[in-house]
């Protein structure tokens, strides 16, 4: 399946030319294609339980209380409300670190 869908990427092939090529059902394919890149994405990823490093560089007052600023891997940075609830921070936190 991986050698099927690397001729894919290499030929700029879409789904439903590679499913007639090869006779594989496009959801079949589609489906190989997003486990792969998981799998691939997941070697690479670093396990959720690592600790980062955290500098505190400045409060950010808001109404309510003191907003936290999240910067991932210096490119993305993230402002939380102190009235932001637990449970939406880890659902965000969760997309971010899903992609």
């Amino acid at each position: 399946m991986e050698r099927l869908l690397r001729k894919r990427e290499r030929q700029s092939l879409t789904y439903r030319e590679l499913s007639e090529e090869s006779g594989i059902p496009i959801p079949t394919l589609s489906w190989w294609s997003r486990k792969l890149v998981q799998e691939r994405e997941g070697a690479a990823r670093p396990r959720a339980c690592e600790l980062m490093a955290v500098e505190v560089v400045d409060d950010i007052q808001e109404e309510g209380g003191t907003a936290i600023e999240i910067v991932v891997a210096g490119r993305l940075s993230l402002l939380v409300p102190p009235t932001v609830s637990e449970a939406h921070l880890q659902r965000v936190l969760r997309a971010i670190v899903s992609c």
